[in-house]
């Protein structure tokens, strides 16, 4: 099943859609190319893997067109205007001429079209066998209203459904029983997965939410990427600026925050209250993490309605097990009771210094996991030295991988502390969930460099 995610607005939000494992983005040039939809572009066709780039626009002057795509380097289009299709095809022949590319086209048809049954057909008719249909619920787009569903069945039963992208008013809570119901080639997703106010902004929450509802669609492609946290606890609220603007052409997925009011030498997390307020000015679009050590589920919940109100956006709550009393059932469901009333995903972390490896094992072959989505793998400091430590942490991330592996469900895994290239190398830990990233991150010299050696690791 084709999943596309329109009027996209930035690079984070492309990462994430990738993540969450849409195909294809919508960059929308209404009526004309602006330097912000080049670098997109540009950003996109670089990575070379999905989401690819949809030229999405209103235009219907066929030379304009092709000097879009020629700007652009587009290898899809999409007209979102009532076009006849044999002006498709010569905007593709003209495209072809001019530029050499030879485009994937998606043809829109819209339910509020009078003459949709016959421009339809049409369609059908001329339209290449390679091409896509887009079935909105109108001609503007982006109206978060669905089709009437008779108008739907009608176009699903007349054209090739495979080809077919429905799209209009979908989000997560209602995409998987449309796509159940209508079994279309694909989805189109836009105001579904937007934050409140103007500017298109995603909420990459919701992004991961609809990918997690269209996997579970028989059709639908697992993703397995991973994701990079950066580590912000006890950052600055001052500096995040500063922190986050050295990324030039690339971004972490999220940011990670530690808190502990009683179990560590020091307090933990006490700016990270003022960091979410900055976070939300800086980058309104970046989630974030909490890692809770040595806290009862009351303080969990306490500082947890504070930052959510700080900013909406928590993506995993992480509980921390450092002792063989953090993985009583008890303690664990009350947990589980606590985190059900958040949007956050429920996640264990597991302090590997703490624990021999086979009584870890045993503890974890006992636990119920059946509420976990992630156990993080909190390794050695960078106090102690690497050959040794990293013995001992690879050996506590094979136990866990081999209790997870039979957990009846996918837990993935994640590693936290002083992480580093030469760590990862190190560890050779497979595929990961999260890994979080600190100070090697923060401080180095080219944190974009950096990033992109952390992801082909991976």
């Amino acid at each position: 099943m084709i999943w596309k995610v329109c009027a996209i607005k930035d690079i984070p939000t492309i990462r994430w859609c990738r993540h969450a494992g849409a195909d294809l983005v919508g960059i929308h040039a209404i009526q004309s190319l602006s330097s912000q939809d080049k670098m997109l572009f540009r950003y996109t066709q670089r990575e070379a893997r999905a989401p690819y780039p949809v030229l999405v626009t209103k235009e219907t002057a066929a030379d304009r067109i092709a000097d879009m795509v020629g700007a652009s380097g587009a290898r899809w289009l999409q007209v979102h205007a009532p076009v006849e299709p044999e002006e498709l095809v010569a905007v593709a022949a003209l495209v072809r001429e001019k530029t050499g590319i030879a485009l994937n086209v998606i043809a829109v048809l819209s339910a509020d079209d009078s003459s949709l049954e016959s421009r339809a057909q049409r369609m059908e008719r001329k339209c290449a066998r390679s091409w896509l249909f887009l079935l909105d619920s109108a001609w503007r787009g982006g109206t978060g209203v669905t089709a009437r569903h008779g108008i739907v069945e009608w176009v699903m039963s007349h054209l090739p459904r495979e080809r077919v992208l429905l799209a209009g008013g979908l989000d997560p809570s209602n995409v998987k029983m449309l796509a159940a119901r209508f079994k279309p080639g694909g989805v189109d997703v836009q105001s579904g997965l937007e934050l409140p106010g103007k500017g298109h902004r995603k909420d990459p929450l919701l992004v991961m939410e609809f990918g997690h509802a269209l996997k579970r669609c028989p059709t639908a492609l697992e993703q397995t990427a991973t994701l990079i946290s950066l580590a912000l606890t006890d950052v600055h609220p001052d500096d995040c600026y500063m922190v986050l603007r050295r990324f030039r052409s690339d971004y972490p997925d999220s940011v990670h925050f530690d808190y502990s009011n009683r179990s560590c030498a020091r307090a933990l997390g006490t700016h990270n209250l003022d960091c979410l307020v900055a976070l939300r000015e800086i980058a309104p679009c970046l989630p974030y993490d909490v890692h809770f050590i040595g806290c009862t589920p009351a303080v969990v919940e306490d500082v947890l309605e504070s930052y959510q109100r700080a900013n909406p956006l928590v993506r995993g709550v992480y509980i921390g097990c450092e002792t063989a009393c953090d993985f009583g059932a008890r303690r664990l469901h009350v947990f589980r009771d606590v985190l059900r009333v958040f949007r956050a995903s429920p996640r264990l972390a597991i302090h590997s210094p703490s624990f021999d490896t086979s009584f870890l094992q045993a503890q974890l072959s006992q636990a119920d996991l059946t509420w976990v989505d992630e156990i993080l793998v909190v390794t050695h400091s960078r106090a102690h030295k690497l050959a040794i430590s990293s013995a001992h942490d690879a050996s506590v991330l094979k136990a866990v991988k081999a209790v997870t592996a039979h957990a009846g469900r996918r837990i993935s895994l994640g590693l936290d502390r002083d992480m580093s290239a030469e760590k990862l190398r190190a560890l050779a830990p497979g595929a990961l969930g999260t890994i979080v990233l600190g100070r090697a991150l923060r401080e180095a010299e080219d944190p974009d460099s950096l990033l992109a050696e952390i992801r082909n690791l991976c």
